[in-house]
């Protein structure tokens, strides 16, 4: 969970809460803003989009690293989630549906309002 300016893990049986990443536990780009959170492991992905960053957390040491690269950029980007392997990170912006490569931070957009892909409620 992303609680301002921190990753907190809370246990949902006892509530217990464990800062994992924030002031004081790891270096990095700031969470501030973040509002979505996937887990892969021991690394979680928080989606900020004020600034527009999608921040690496290493839950074992805390330390944050921005992932994104070359690209449209994630500003006012919602929805997050990585696929079964733990290569890529999917998020919308705007109508487009971005895919973004974990290791390398490469971005590919597609289009939704234009291409038909899919069926069902638009993003």
């Amino acid at each position: 969970m992303a609680d301002l300016c921190a990753a907190i893990e809370i246990d949902p049986d006892t509530g217990n809460r464990l800062l994992r990443s924030g002031p004081g536990l790891g270096q990095g780009p700031d969470l501030t803003g973040g509002v979505e959170v996937a887990v892969d492991g021991e690394i979680a992905y928080v989606l900020t989009p004020f600034p527009g960053d999608l921040i690496r957390v290493e839950l074992a040491n805390g330390v944050r690293t921005s992932v994104e690269g070359e690209g449209p950029g994630l500003l006012f980007s919602r929805g997050l989630d990585i696929d079964e392997v733990g290569e890529r990170a999917f998020v919308t912006v705007a109508g487009t549906l971005l895919q973004i490569d974990l290791a390398t931070g490469g971005l590919v957009t597609r289009r939704l309002d234009v291409e038909e892909i899919g069926h069902g409620r638009e993003v």
